[in-house]
């Protein structure tokens, strides 16, 4: 597989919209800077999908999500190691897909503490092969497409009751991770910065009036789940997918459910 090239961009009102999306060549990480200390992370193949990178209080880094592969977390390993040195750096997968998870391998190797809720790893370890061979059926090249499933379903080392969620302090900054039901998996968390209310969505919003994939999705509990997170009172709202960061792509999403109901 190519090295991936990575590619830093600073965000702008323009950047908010999704026609704005980065031209560059693929494969590549996209580094995308929305405020101090909080970075959009673009892995565009095989599906384009983001993770969030955050520098916390006095430095220290929590990643949420990772990148499709640990050949892709490498060189956001090392984007980092270059541009935030020494910082220590945690992860958190926020639901079971190989985009949310698929680089924990990595980071286990790197001894980077990774955290997951009890059913995102039992899920993992039952279906992640089953949905890393799904993806890879959408890369054309096959030797691209062989080197993506020799990598391995690594399960996160920290583990916590969906329940009951996760809190947190990393550089004396508090952040949390909760649940609050069901939609495009049954496992999906958010992740939430009270003190910059930054929240972190994941695929539970959608950035587009587009679906996308529900092979694991909770089509009637998903609305629902998403109408609770506008309590948050968000200024930013990063989805798992595409380049609108607004608050109001939770509505987007409710209605996009709504749309995709009354059609079935």
């Amino acid at each position: 597989m190519r090295p991936l090239l990575l590619v830093v961009l600073l965000a702008s009102p323009a950047f908010a919209r999704e026609a704005e999306a980065p031209a560059v060549a693929a494969p590549e990480i996209a580094v995308r800077k929305l405020e101090p200390g909080v970075f959009v992370v673009t892995q565009r193949r095989p599906f384009s999908a983001n993770a969030l990178l955050v520098e916390m209080g006095t430095s220290d880094l929590v990643l949420v999500d990772t990148l499709y592969t640990p050949a892709a977390m490498r060189e956001l390993l090392a984007w980092i190691d270059k541009n935030l040195p020494k910082r220590r750096l945690l992860a958190v997968n926020t639901h079971f897909h190989s985009d949310r998870a698929g680089g924990n391998a990595l980071l286990k190797e790197k001894k980077i503490p990774v955290y997951a809720s009890d059913l995102t790893v039992k899920l993992m370890k039952s279906r992640g092969r089953a949905v890393m061979e799904g993806v890879a059926g959408a890369i054309a090249d096959e030797a691209a497409r062989a080197a993506f499933l020799s990598a391995p379903v690594v399960p996160a080392a920290g583990v916590f009751a969906l329940a009951t969620g996760l809190k947190l302090t990393v550089g004396g900054e508090p952040f949390e991770v909760r649940f609050h039901g069901a939609g495009h998996t049954p496992d999906n968390v958010v992740v939430w910065f009270p003190a910059r209310k930054l929240l972190y969505a994941g695929c539970l919003a959608l950035s587009s009036d587009r679906v996308g994939n529900t092979s694991d999705a909770d089509l009637k509990a998903w609305p629902k789940s998403v109408e609770a997170l506008k309590a948050y009172g968000a200024t930013r709202v990063i989805p798992g997918h595409g380049s609108s960061f607004e608050p109001a792509i939770l509505e987007r999403t409710v209605a996009a459910l709504a749309k995709r109901s009354s059609a079935d």
